[in-house]
């Protein structure tokens, strides 16, 4: 499981580096990817799921979907308050990440200083109280 993590702050870092090279629009994908893998990281090491069940759970459906809403679950029954804010910060980074990789507009410096301070809120959210 340690891969998880390790994925997961490199997306991170990636984030950071591209986003203090110009190339906003990677830079989202690799923040809510972060935000992906972390969770899935989440609910291995807090939760006690097995990894290749999470696999098989989700196969044939939308597994982002399937792993928001089992982590979802989990941290709503633990503290209702870190599910809104759980729910708020992987519902922006979702958003901007459809935008950056699907939408023929591109991403803003703005945009990217929101996503900072999301994708910022979400790891010290996970890292602190669900890993």
């Amino acid at each position: 499981m340690i891969n998880l993590k390790t994925k997961a702050d490199e997306n991170y870092d990636a984030f950071v580096l591209l986003k203090d090279n110009g190339k906003l629009n990677s830079s989202i994908h690799c923040a809510y990817y972060s935000a992906f893998l972390l969770s899935i990281y989440s609910l291995c090491v807090r939760f006690g799921y097995l990894y290749e069940d999470i696999q098989n759970n989700s196969r044939g459906k939308d597994n982002h979907a399937y792993i928001r809403n089992e982590l979802g679950n989990k941290i709503h029954q633990a503290k209702p308050l870190d599910y809104v804010e759980f729910h708020t910060c992987l519902g922006k980074l979702k958003k901007e990440r459809k935008k950056a990789d699907y939408s023929k507009n591109l991403v803003t410096n703005k945009d990217v200083v929101n996503i900072q301070d999301t994708i910022d809120k979400f790891r010290d959210l996970i890292i602190t109280k669900y890993i």
